[in-house]
């Protein structure tokens, strides 16, 4: 069965945009916040730990996928083309996230649970060990980093689909365009081969029917 025409790079390249602008606008916005307000701290942490590093290869994944289905023929010209630069800011900054700081954000809440039981309290009690304090800091500029680089992530997916609104907008009135050349030139012949079989009309006056039909 034939692949529709349709079905080509730039086809594969919106959608993917579209998966990684979704996927992030419900994790950061929604997600992350209906699932603090409905379970637990414990459940809550559980579930970060658990759907983070999903999170963040998928976004990984897909961002690379947009600059392989890069309208430019070659990675060549993708790397030199400043179109490409907000997808790669989203590459960069989540590829960050799924090895660097997710992973020690992560090493920091386990610490946290450990200390915890050496301590007897819990991790926001008013008095805290010397340790706790420690880990408390580390954790909070760890997981201020991971959302500063998430928000700049979805940030360079906007700004990437800003682009992307730009080229449709002049793709559409190039378009337009042409279309209305091709038009006048059809309806040029059309008259003309008319002109042949019921009498001779001037270019000029077919000039002025088809531009006036085409207005």
């Amino acid at each position: 069965m034939p692949v529709p025409s349709s079905l080509n790079h730039v086809t594969f390249h919106v959608l993917s945009w579209g998966s990684l602008l979704g996927t992030q606008f419900f994790q950061t916005f929604v997600g992350g916040f209906v699932a603090y307000k409905t379970i637990s701290p414990p459940q809550f942490s559980l579930l970060q730990q658990n759907i983070f590093p999903v999170y963040f290869t998928i976004t990984s994944g897909l961002s690379l996928l947009v600059l392989a289905t890069h309208p430019h023929t070659s990675w060549n010209s993708v790397i030199y083309s400043s179109s490409a630069i907000p997808m790669a800011i989203t590459f960069a900054a989540s590829t960050i996230n799924l090895f660097i700081v997710g992973p020690k954000t992560t090493q920091v809440m386990k610490q946290r649970k450990i200390q915890e039981t050496k301590d007897g309290k819990k991790k926001d009690d008013e008095e805290q060990s010397d340790e706790m304090k420690a880990l408390n800091k580390r954790f909070e500029f760890l997981h201020g980093a991971s959302a500063m680089l998430g928000i700049v992530a979805w940030g360079a997916t906007v700004w990437y689909g800003v682009r992307i609104a730009d080229g449709m907008n002049y793709g559409m009135k190039h378009w337009a365009v042409q279309g209305r050349r091709e038009g006048v030139r059809i309806g040029e012949d059309v008259v003309r081969r008319i002109s042949g079989v019921v009498g001779d009309v001037s270019v000029g006056r077919v000039k002025e029917i088809v531009g006036n039909l085409v207005d």
